[in-house]
């Protein structure tokens, strides 16, 4: 190793620790709107290039290594790094290019050799994905704790739930145009730590003075209404049920039971379920 790459390799680790490094061009690119063309290859003599070689990373910043120019047209590129391997860029999707220009002549007389340039931007490069790993890593740590703390506060609800029986989330009833028959949307949490196969809701009808209303096919002043599962522990369920009541003269309706099935054969029934979200009409 040559005394002159030896001491570049030690101010990369230096300037690394500072949060700078004084041999590495980072380019940003003018636009994010704008992804250039990387070429493994190009003909400097006649710019002749092979569009169907070229890729084009969605990254905003490259390392860049030197510059280079076309010699018949003078179209002018950038030597970068991706991927721990060396393409050419045009110049023309990079800002700063006076300043980039003037750090590659800097760089150029410290560190003649191109092959110690490529190995600096190289190491710099595993420096960096090294960074973004640890930054990602710190921030998926960050965002599991906050989902761990979130659903420790569910978990709190739910046992809150639990101890009361509250499982009716939202419910409503309505009559549909033009029709007698009543349709009921429910929707129920289940609180309980084991897993729901089957629910059973009952339903009561009355009439404007608080009277109960009889169905008008049936006599019944009860009706219940079957829904199916599965719904696993803290998960929803919702149910649309339609033509659960015949008559003209509904004017509430109240949920008077609710009955669960769980998988493990055990059954649970709630009489009188309050709503968790809103009163019921």
């Amino acid at each position: 190793m040559g005394k002159v790459y030896f001491l570049a390799l030690c101010m990369l680790v230096t300037n690394a620790v500072k949060g700078q490094n004084e041999n590495v061009i980072i380019g940003e690119i003018r636009s994010s709107l704008l992804r250039p063309f990387l070429y493994p290859n190009i003909d400097t003599n006649n710019c002749v290039y092979d569009l169907k070689t070229a890729i084009e990373p969605k990254q905003n910043e490259f390392i860049i290594i030197e510059e280079a120019t076309c010699i018949n047209n003078h179209r002018q590129w950038y030597v970068v790094l991706f991927d721990d391997k060396i393409y050419y860029s045009e110049k023309f999707y990079y800002q700063n290019q006076e300043s980039i220009n003037k750090k590659i002549e800097s760089i150029k007389k410290r560190i003649p050799s191109v092959e110690e340039r490529i190995e600096i931007a190289i190491t710099e490069n595993l420096n960096r994905i090294e960074k973004r790993v640890d930054d990602q890593n710190q921030e998926n740590k960050r965002v599991q704790n906050r989902i761990d703390s979130i659903n420790k506060e569910i978990d709190k609800s739910l046992q809150a739930f639990r101890e009361k029986n509250l499982v009716l989330w939202e419910w409503s009833w309505s009559y549909p145009e033009y029709s007698s028959f009543v349709d009921v949307d429910i929707t129920i949490i289940n609180p309980y730590k084991k897993k729901i196969k089957y629910i059973w809701f009952s339903f009561k009808a009355f009439n404007p003075v608080d009277d109960p209303v009889r169905d008008g096919f049936n006599g019944a002043v009860i009706k219940t209404v079957k829904g199916v599962g599965p719904i696993e522990y803290s998960k929803t369920g919702t149910y649309e049920f339609e033509n659960v009541f015949y008559s003209k003269v509904i004017e509430k309706m109240r949920v008077s039971s609710i009955k669960i099935q769980f998988f493990d054969g055990t059954i649970k029934t709630i009489t009188n379920p309050v709503e968790i979200n809103r009163q019921g009409d």
